[in-house]
């Protein structure tokens, strides 16, 4: 019966497979390259980029026709929901990429891999996948699904499958897209895979580092080129959002000593080139943010541990999430 069940095994493991549990995929800062919830393709980056271009085209897309006859426009906001977020499984999967660790629930002689990097060149593929997931590109919703969501109509509240909105009776476009991005960066900038970063590349330079990754975060967002319009405020939301999330990782007790030296070494770089940008700015809209963003870290610098950390929007409930009695697939 043992040889029996051991060649099952073998058979099993020669075909691929392999056993993982929740807790190998469900922490924030988990970082298996295939133990996700839900994600889709061999390539889990690859598929981000395409999960994206499929919501770019279906928000393109997106009018009355996706509600019934009768069926109030407000109503619109629940259908909306699940097609904007539509990428933050994929996203979630993606980042564990980053800092990512490959390994088996491997036993002496049953020939399994136990533990090896994810191959580098695949964490900075998934970097740059990532990356657009805080850009405006990804981010602004387009102005013709906006002006389709009116006020909630008579007896219809906001649930928890609706966008968390500041604009009082108006849908928030911008409070969507902080929720969207809160979400990528709360995974990104994790206190474990931080510390991964900084371990890994320790033990093999190959491995970005944990410079590198925020340094590439920093160099896609804030030091971006600055757009106008709901494109540029877009862009401040994910400056503030970035540089929270930062003073959140540089202060938070469970980072290691290591992570918070070079997490602070990036925000003080920072607070020169942003000294440098704001003297040279001529539109208000952005010298207002740069000179917010100074501030900010001169409160951060002067108490880190008693600084108080601004939470992103909360992202609506995910699974399970739709409804269903509003759908609908005419053409």
């Amino acid at each position: 019966e043992k040889q029996a069940l051991e060649e099952i095994i073998q058979k099993g493991l020669e075909k691929g497979l392999t056993f993982l549990t929740d807790q190998d995929a469900r922490p924030a800062g988990s970082g298996h390259p295939y133990a996700h919830l839900w994600d889709n393709g061999r390539n889990v980056a690859d598929e981000l980029n395409r999960v994206l271009e499929i919501r770019k085209l279906a928000l393109q897309q997106f009018g009355e026709n996706n509600i019934r006859n009768g069926v109030p426009y407000s109503n619109l906001e629940e259908v909306l929901v699940p097609l904007y977020y539509f990428h933050r499984y994929q996203t979630e999967a993606t980042i564990k990429l980053v800092g990512g660790i490959n390994y088996r629930n491997a036993t002496r002689g049953d020939g399994q891999l136990i533990t090896e990097f994810v191959d580098p060149a695949v964490q900075r593929q998934a970097l740059n996948a990532l990356i657009k997931t805080l850009t405006p590109e990804v981010l602004s919703l387009p102005e013709h699904v906006i002006k389709m969501i009116p006020p909630r109509s008579f007896g219809s509240r906001r649930t928890r499958e609706t966008v968390n909105a500041r604009t009082g009776v108006a849908f928030d476009a911008i409070g969507a897209a902080e929720a969207s991005a809160g979400f990528t960066l709360s995974f990104f900038l994790h206190p474990e895979r931080a510390a991964r970063l900084v371990e890994f590349h320790a033990r093999n330079s190959s491995n970005p580092s944990l410079s590198e990754v925020l340094e590439t975060l920093i160099g896609g967002t804030i030091k971006s080129t600055r757009l106008t319009g709901l494109d540029g405020e877009i862009q401040r939301m994910v400056d503030q959002e970035l540089l929270m999330h930062l003073f959140q990782l540089g202060a938070n007790e469970e980072s290691s000593t290591q992570t918070k030296a070079e997490v602070n070494f990036s925000i003080h770089q920072l607070a020169k080139w942003l000294e440098k940008k704001a003297k040279n700015e001529s539109n208000t809209a952005e010298k207002a943010n740069w000179q917010s963003l100074q501030m900010q870290i001169k409160l951060y610098y002067s108490n880190p541990e008693k600084m108080v950390i601004e939470q992103p929007m909360p992202m609506p409930d995910g699974s399970p999430i739709g409804m269903e009695q509003y759908c609908t697939f005419e053409n």
